[in-house]
């Protein structure tokens, strides 16, 4: 019953041998079953077979979570690690930051150079990931071409320091495939666990649109989720890509066009001139 972090070969010694003992044991929740006097070759292979099982059963448990491509955790891993750091804080009110990272035109790759390139890129950023990070964060694939990553014990400015040497390091690299040599770039978002953040999926929520800001104001930068809702730097669609019109009026962005239709003119005429427009 015990809540354990991995799966433990149960291996029944004991005086009673009867059938209907054997299955009570096994139903019980062992895993083999051996009657006293015990013959230690017999038990040894055993065991040798136990240790196999065990072996194939961390075998799945990481292609579980782990993502096959770049080695990398999987989002479902990165949820379950925020919410046992989310209580871990809560308790201590040690800082907890959160960095959002998109490759640049990442689509580009794909299509002008294929798929096997853009495989190649994705393992290059894993692997700056791994030299990266220490032993407790928690760099995750999060979809895509998009990457996340935990920082426990990190205020949001010394997150967005660490997104900035990331950020360089993309920007120095190469990734030379059969046909090309791709430069990469990425865009930052970087958020920190304040006062109202009130649960892990609101920090990684702020964190993604300091990443939209980051995309929208030119990309290959880092951008501070403190910074947006301050109202410093560039303009970002915080709450969505709507509020970047919110404050324009319709004379500044729209010329203001008139044309009467006559009877004679067909829906056909006006569907091209409207779509000419």
């Amino acid at each position: 019953e015990l809540r354990l972090s991995h799966y433990i070969y149960t291996i029944f010694l004991t005086v009673k041998s009867t059938p209907t003992e054997i299955i009570a044991g096994l139903e019980t929740g062992a895993d083999d079953f051996l009657s006293k006097p015990i013959q230690r070759d017999e038990l040894l292979a055993r065991v040798r077979a136990g240790a196999r099982i065990i072996e194939l059963e961390r075998r799945l448990g990481q292609l579980a979570r782990t993502d096959y491509l770049t080695g990398l955790k999987t989002q479902r891993v990165f949820y379950e690690a925020i919410a046992k750091e989310w209580a871990r804080v809560e308790r201590n009110h040690a800082p907890l930051s959160c960095v959002m990272m998109d490759i640049d035109f990442f689509k580009k790759v794909n299509d002008v150079h294929g798929h096997p390139a853009g495989d190649a890129v994705l393992r290059a950023v894993a692997e700056i990931f791994h030299r990266n990070t220490r032993a407790n964060d928690v760099p995750c694939r999060y979809g895509g071409e998009e990457f996340c990553i935990l920082l426990p014990e990190t205020t949001e400015e010394q997150a967005a320091q660490w997104a900035e040497r990331i950020r360089r390091q993309l920007a120095a690299t190469e990734v030379q495939t059969e046909n090309a040599l791709i430069e990469i770039t990425g865009s930052f978002g970087v958020a920190s666990r304040g006062d109202d953040t009130d649960r892990p999926e609101t920090l990684v929520d702020q964190a993604d649109q300091a990443l939209l800001c980051a995309k929208q104001t030119g990309r290959d930068r880092v951008v501070r989720f403190q910074d947006i809702r301050a109202g410093g730097g560039a303009r970002c669609a915080v709450g969505g890509p709507q509020s970047l019109l919110a404050d324009i009026a319709a004379r500044q962005a729209m010329s203001p066009i008139v044309h009467c239709l006559s009877e004679q003119d067909t829906i056909g005429q006006a569907a091209e001139f409207l779509l000419r427009g």
